[in-house]
């Protein structure tokens, strides 16, 4: 390869490394100072939908290495969650969460509306068995929905958080989940009794005392974002170029075209 050709390669890896350091950015500005935005990513695979999850081998290592990790304090078990999907009739997405305390044996319902602002999903080229998708959206609490409302959408989920805490709050929280679904509680629970869970891996920014942003500028958080998606599909390098598509933004659709990053 001749000289320009190298100039030229390395100006094309500066300007997708710039693509995604942008897109993260925009993601953690619509998360800053909002209490009822969540800025997340989930592992999954790509295909010609995201699809979350991960093989079990993938997650156990996980687990593993999540609960080695002296920086998090992690839960003793699996606390389950059942959730409930509604969609109303003037297309707004409801979403009822159910969950057991084992240790208060206190049982808690919250409704939410959650409303998607901004994601896109980033592949590590050439593997497509590597995906990582990350979402900004609302939740914002709501009345329980309209006894006439159908559930067109119910999910079990047994899961385990690790904490990521500094200064006594909470910065960043890790989920490994083991989860069925379908369209009734029935079939759900047959499937439980039944069948593998999907594997299911997410990061958060909690932030929930607020000062973790306040004392960092967005590329920072980006950064910090960066590393945690490398980190959690299997890369040391942080130069391991990824591919972006599937994006979307608030008031617009998808956008299938790729590009590096």
């Amino acid at each position: 390869m001749t000289e320009s050709q190298n100039r030229a390669s390395d100006d094309v890896t500066a300007a997708s490394a710039m693509n995604l350091a942008q897109l993260l950015e925009q993601c953690v500005g619509r998360r800053r100072g909002a209490g009822d935005v969540e800025l997340e990513l989930r592992l999954g695979q790509r295909a010609d939908t995201f699809h979350p999850g991960v093989s079990r081998v993938v997650f156990e290592q996980l687990e593993r290495d999540l609960s080695e990790a002296p920086e998090l304090s992690a839960e003793v078990g699996y606390t389950e969650i059942a959730d409930y999907f509604y969609t109303l009739s003037s297309g707004r997405q409801i979403r009822t969460r159910v969950r057991y305390d084992s240790s208060s044996m206190e049982l808690t319902t919250e409704h939410v509306e959650k409303r998607l602002l901004q994601s896109f999903v980033a592949s590590a080229s050439g593997d497509p068995g590597d995906t990582c998708r990350v979402e900004v959206s609302s939740e914002v609490p709501v009345e329980s929905p309209p006894p006439s409302t159908l559930i067109n959408f119910v999910r079990i989920k047994q899961r385990r958080a690790f904490v990521d805490r500094r200064g006594g709050g909470a910065v960043w929280q890790y989920e490994l989940s083991r989860t069925w679904s379908g369209s009734t509680r029935d079939a759900v629970e047959y499937r439980q009794h039944n069948s593998e869970p999907v594997y299911e891996v997410e990061c958060e920014l909690v932030d929930n005392d607020g000062a973790y942003l306040e004392t960092r500028t967005d590329s920072a958080v980006a950064e910090s974002l960066h590393l945690k998606m490398l980190m959690l599909m299997g890369y040391d390098d942080t130069a391991t170029p990824l591919e972006i598509s599937h994006t979307r933004c608030e008031g617009g659709g998808p956008r299938r075209r790729r590009v590096r990053a």
